[in-house]
C-alpha cells in the first residue's frame, strides 16, 4: 500500500512484519531526506524518494497524523499525531523534510498549520528518555534545524537537542558497561546474541554517544569520541550477533570523523 511502511521482513522475505512504530518512519524518512540532499543520489534516486515522502505524508495526514495498518487499525506506537515529546518535533520534521524533497508548498502550509500546537513540545524530555529514543528526536531535530529559517523556533528546537543530548549521555559509561563476572571484551558473542544482553552493554551507550555527536554541544561531542574510541576497540564486534550493537559504531566513527573529533584509520 502506497505510503505504508512495513516494521520489516521475516527471513523467507515474503512475509511482513507489521506493526510498525514511529521509530520505523523516523529512521526511513531521515536517510531518504539525506540521501536525497547528497552528491551520491541520481536523478532517478530522487523522483523515487520523492514519491515516498508525497506517499508516506498523504497517507498520514489521510488517517490524521497517526501511524495505520492497511486495514486501518492504529498501529501501537501509531500516535504521531500525540502532543508530547519525541512525537511533536517528529511529526514536524517528517512534513518540514516533505516539503524539502518534493517542493509542494501544501506540505510547507501543514508544517505552519502543526507549529502551534506542537513547538512548546518540543522541549520537556523526560529524563528517563532512552538513548535510542533520544537518537531518533535528535535526527528531527538535526532536520529541523537545517530546514527552519525562523530563528525563534530554531531556540525551541535547539533547547529538545540539548535535552536529549544531556539524558541520552547519562547512559554512555565512563569506560566499558560492566560485564558479567568471567567475562572479558573478547566475549562479546556471549554478551550479544540477546537484545537483553546487547541493549545496556551495547546499544544504549552508542546510542547515547550518537545523540551527542548530532547536537551541538562541542565539548561533549569532544568526551563522546573519546569514550567512543573506548567502545569501538574493547569489544570484538565481528562475534556479535546484534546488529543494531554494530552498525552504530561505524555511523559513530564516521560522525566524529566528519565534526574533526577524530583521525580517519586506515
Amino acid at each position: 500500500e502506497p505510503g505504508y511502511i512495513v516494521r520489516g521482513f521475516q527471513p523467507d522475505r515474503k512475509t511482513l512484519r507489521r506493526d510498525p512504530s514511529v521509530a520505523q518512519y523516523t529512521g526511513l524518512l531521515f536517510g531518504l531526506w539525506r540521501y536525497y540532499r547528497s552528491s551520491l543520489a541520481a536523478p532517478e534516486d530522487r523522483e523515487a524518494i520523492r514519491r515516498v515522502f508525497h506517499n508516506v505524508l498523504t497517507r498520514l495526514k489521510g488517517y490524521g497524523w497517526t501511524i495505520r495498518e492497511p486495514d486501518g487499525t492504529l498501529t501501537r506506537f501509531g500516535h504521531l499525531d500525540a502532543l508530547v515529546p519525541t512525537r511533536a518535533e517528529r511529526l514536524l520534521s517528517f512534513v518540514l523534510m516533505g516539503h524539502d524533497v518534493t517542493g509542494d508548498a501544501r506540505r510547507l502550509n501543514e508544517y505552519e498549520a502543526l507549529l502551534p500546537s506542537r513547538l512548546q513540545h518540543c522541549v520537556g524530555f523526560p529524563e528517563t528518555t532512552s538513548s535510542w529514543v533520544a537518537i531518533q528526536s535528535q535526527l528531527s531535530f538535526r532536520a529541523l534545524l537545517d530546514l527552519d529559517p525562523d530563528w525563534s523556533r530554531r531556540e525551541d528546537y535547539r533547547r529538545g537537542m540539548a535535552e536529549c543530548a544531556r539524558f541520552a549521555w547519562a547512559q554512555v559509561p565512563e569506560g566499558v558497561t560492566a560485564l558479567p563476572p568471567g567475562l572479558g571484551g573478547d566475549m562479546v558473542s556471549a554478551l550479544a546474541p540477546t537484545l537483553v544482553q546487547a541493549l545496556p552493554t551495547l546499544r544504549l551507550p552508542l546510542d547515547g554517544i550518537s545523540t551527542v555527536l548530532l547536537s551541538d554541544n562541542r565539548p561533549l561531542a569532544t568526551e563522546a569520541a573519546r569514550r567512543l574510541a573506548i567502545l569501538a576497540t574493547f569489544y570484538d564486534y565481528s562475534e556479535c550477533l546484534d546488529s543494531r550493537a554494530i552498525a552504530p559504531v561505524e555511523w559513530n566513527y564516521w560522525l566524529a570523523v566528519k565534526e574533526g573529533l577524530l583521525d580517519t584509520v586506515e
